[in-house]
């Protein structure tokens, strides 16, 4: 098996489902930009694909792999310290729990990558963005993006125009909780076609299309034949 998605949250039976699925919502954008390093890694395991590391008052249980190829590892959580955690130190305290976790079972993980990759999160300021495609002009010397960004609070799809290395436009196509569960699907649904970018719904209507021969840049109007 490949080792290929972790989450981290409280545990369901212990706390109320207000807090758990905020925490699991906030936690999402450092989580998923671990997996990405996993991605590269592809690590194999014996019997599990998901590590989640689960935040438990007393934590008591040994590391186990249930019947759904989870490996569940159990690190101390405290409700009040995470409630008076300014927003703006979330992700460390997350990076922290996180850390806890792999130290717990670091003999099957890819331990030594994934503190890399915390490091890594925390240079990038803690900022989970990735582009998924790209379309070059040449003959015009502009390059249309598609990002993604995975912040604590939104998942954020936008439409970038660069020109010699300067953005010229940016513009917001889908804005989600920050959660696969409502954005993943629509990142198998957008597509450059002809001249436009395209997002469609699940049964194939638009539910956004830009003209990429044209947009407005700065409050002029800026044509591409």
């Amino acid at each position: 098996m490949i080792f290929r998605e972790l989450y981290l949250f409280p545990s369901l039976n212990e706390f109320p489902r207000e807090l758990t699925s905020r925490f699991r919502y906030q936690s999402r954008s450092a989580c998923s930009f671990l997996e990405r390093v996993l991605k590269e890694e592809k690590f194999k395991t014996e019997n599990f694909r998901r590590l989640c590391v689960v935040c438990c008052r007393n934590p008591a249980k040994p590391n186990w792999v249930n019947a759904s190829n989870v490996l569940i590892v159990e690190v101390p959580f405290c409700e009040e310290e995470y409630n008076a955690t300014a927003k703006e130190d979330l992700n460390e305290y997350f990076l922290g729990l996180l850390a806890s976790g792999f130290s717990k079972c670091s003999e099957s993980i890819p331990n030594d990558k994934l503190l890399e990759g915390i490091e890594k999160f925390r240079q990038n300021g803690n900022k989970n963005e990735w582009d998924l495609k790209s379309k070059f002009l040449r003959h015009l010397g502009i390059k249309w993006i598609i990002r993604c960004k995975l912040t604590l609070d939104d998942f954020i799809l936008v439409l970038l125009l660069f020109k010699n290395g300067q953005q010229l436009f940016e513009e917001e196509i889908l804005r989600t909780k920050p959660d696969e569960v409502f954005f993943a699907e629509h990142l198998r649904r957008i597509k450059f076609s002809g001249d436009s970018i395209v997002l469609s719904d699940y049964e194939g209507k638009d539910i956004y299309r830009k003209d990429l021969r044209g947009v407005e840049i700065q409050g002029q109007y800026a044509y591409f034949p």
